[in-house]
């Protein structure tokens, strides 16, 4: 589950301890409900992996910044504070007026858009 389906998780109510415990059910009554939601965004997001997409190269970096790829499956998967650096410091930054040189993306986005891609084009293979 992703974090914004969480959050709509979160909000739908708490109906299991409101009730017991004689609160109503909104999701800012229940401490356990609301300590669990962030628990579950952090653990999403430090295991959330991203791949970075390197606009000078038109192409994946691969693992270990060790070059650029075309097939995302030879694409490296990196942390979000890792490929936030990469991207940050890659060519001087970011300037304005100008396209990002890199861009971090994340994987599930990456494989979810292949797959669209793939099924459109009535390929079970990889995209390429």
């Amino acid at each position: 589950m992703r974090p914004l389906e969480m959050i709509a998780e979160w909000r739908r109510g708490c109906t299991v301890a409101g009730p017991l415990l004689g609160y109503d059910d909104s999701p800012a009554e229940c401490a356990e409900c609301t300590d669990a939601l962030i628990d579950a965004i952090e653990s999403h997001l430090t295991a959330e992996k991203f791949l970075i997409w390197s606009n000078e190269h038109r192409a994946w970096w691969k693992p270990g910044r060790s070059g650029y790829c075309i097939a995302v499956e030879a694409a490296g998967r990196y942390s979000h504070a890792d490929a936030l650096a990469i991207s940050v410091a890659a060519h001087d930054g970011w300037r304005p007026g100008q396209p990002p040189p890199e861009i971090p993306v994340a994987e599930a986005d990456v494989l979810a858009c292949e797959a669209h891609y793939r099924e459109r084009a009535g390929n079970d293979g990889p995209a390429r």
